[in-house]
């Protein structure tokens, strides 16, 4: 008997398993809790346009709009009436300073550490407003005064991050040094001495520095780029692009220590807008409920805030309240506006809940409204290789892939279905796409292709794929993939 009769029941196996895989085609945002789209963040400006007033006492409220009217001139009053209690000086700085108001925020927070001098919280909302104003040497100094007062792993990053802005390297190295003993702070340390050492020119420590900062976090998306940058630098690209294969997984991944003066200032306002935008980030925290109910105080606050009923598509579909989610989704398409959003987020929730029928020609809306929504395109290729329609899902599959081409679950759907199609070689065309970076995503893809070569009776290549497939699932602590991958080798030997 061949080789591939002799294995033949394991091709049929792990071939099934690659057309269809024993979780599913990939479907990131079409699972039984549908995906929150996190829309770009809302920008909170005020668009208030007061100079700075001559004293702080003698702040004009009433040039403001009714919003910020309302909270500045309460903590106004306030701080009038208590001039000598930092604490109530400092909460008009927070307020001025949360309604970016920054100069007169600099000169209350300043009359607030005045008073009092070894309170940590006013000078780390200085450093928080001179960072954010450009202002690196005052905001050194702020983060330097509060890592004293009460020393803690993100005010040692803070005052290090603002010396190396501030161009002190030498100072700031030795606040890295410091920050990179405290475990919560080493990993964000560890690329600031790595900046540093590129600074130096010292590639060696630049590389180690940011090798060390992935291996303890390994979203650490600024890290993997930088070590990118190192990787190019030495003539290894494809080390590089390997590295920017992981950054582009999380961009905005950063290892910082829990901030409760960001989250104090993020607290102040209560805006519709500033609602919305507390709701996008309880929403990426999968706190729903809580999310819900900002998005719908925002809308009672401001019913032309059609962002809120976009976001809310999606909030009551993953809560399972469909009915919500529709009535939301009419509310959006009534007025005609970011209709491409709306299709998008209902038709994705509508196949979460297993109604295709109803979610393709809503998805086919969100297409033509936006062609290159790659998260659609994948659904509607899900659709419609349910119903049997594989070159119509191919093409699906395609644009989503030209699409959105770092997305590799995309192109794996791609090579699911040309499996069914009979197409060997094409799927493994896409299958080797698929095998860096070397992470435990890619475990997946390595396996599959590993079954394809067996059952076109390369057993070798096969072999070979299935033991790296092994070796990484061991690597990254993926034991039952492991032990299936074990198992399917035991059956080619």
């Amino acid at each position: 008997m061949s080789d591939r009769g002799r294995h033949r029941p394991y091709i049929d196996r792990v071939a099934a398993e690659t057309a269809r895989s024993e979780s599913g085609p990939y479907q990131p945002c079409c699972n039984a809790r549908v995906l929150f789209v996190r829309l770009a963040a809302l920008m909170l400006a005020s668009a208030l346009m007061l100079q700075p007033a001559a004293d702080w006492r003698t702040i004009p409220v009433d040039s403001y709009p009714s919003d910020a009217r309302a909270q500045i001139g309460a903590a106004s009053e306030t701080a009038t009436r208590r001039p000598n209690d930092a604490e109530a000086v400092g909460q008009l700085g927070l307020v001025l300073h949360a309604w970016e108001q920054y100069e007169l925020a600099v000169t209350v927070y300043a009359e607030a550490r005045r008073l009092a001098p070894t309170a940590v919280d006013w000078w780390a909302l200085s450093g928080t407003l001179a960072t954010r104003m450009g202002r690196h040497d005052d905001a050194a100094e702020y983060f330097g005064k509060a890592t004293a007062l009460a020393p803690s792993p993100l005010l040692a990053l803070r005052h290090a991050d603002a010396l190396l802005d501030a161009g002190r390297l030498a100072e700031a190295r030795a606040a890295y040094d410091l920050a990179v003993t405290m475990p919560d702070a080493e990993p964000a340390a560890r690329y600031g001495l790595g900046r540093l050492a590129i600074v130096d020119g010292d590639m060696t420590t630049a590389r180690t520095q940011f090798e060390r900062a992935v291996a303890l976090v390994p979203t650490f998306g600024a890290a993997h780029y930088a070590l990118a940058q190192v990787h190019r630098k030495a003539g290894d690209l494809a080390a590089a692009r390997a590295s920017i294969a992981r950054q582009q997984q999380c961009l905005n991944c950063w290892p910082m220590p829990a901030d409760p003066y960001a989250s104090r200032l993020a607290a102040v306002r209560d805006d519709a807008r500033a609602l919305l935008q507390r709701g996008l980030g309880l929403a990426g925290r999968a706190e729903d409920a809580k999310a819900i109910a900002l998005h719908e105080d925002a809308l009672v606050r401001d019913p032309a805030l059609l962002q809120a009923h976009v976001n809310l598509i999606t909030l009551y579909a993953r809560t399972g309240n469909m009915a919500k989610a529709e009535e939301h989704y009419r509310a959006v398409t009534a007025r005609g506006l970011q209709l491409a959003e709306a299709h998008r987020a209902f038709g994705l929730a509508l196949l979460a809940v297993k109604e295709p029928a109803r979610a393709e020609p809503i998805l086919r809306l969100a297409v033509e409204a936006n062609p290159q929504d790659a998260e659609a395109l994948n659904a509607l290729g899900l659709i419609q290789e349910s119903s049997g329609r594989l070159a119509v899902a191919e093409g699906s599959y395609r644009r989503a892939v030209a699409a959105n081409p770092r997305v590799r679950g995309l192109r794996f759907n791609l090579a699911r279905i040309l499996v069914a199609q009979g197409r060997l070689d094409d799927a493994l065309a896409q299958l080797s796409l698929l095998a860096l970076p070397d992470d435990a995503e890619s475990v997946r893809y390595m396996h599959a292709a590993a079954a394809l070569h067996v059952r076109k009776g390369d057993i070798a290549t096969g072999r070979r794929l299935s033991e790296e497939a092994l070796a990484r699932a061991r690597r990254y602590g993926l034991a039952d993939v492991a032990a299936a991958i074990e198992r399917d080798l035991e059956k080619l030997k």
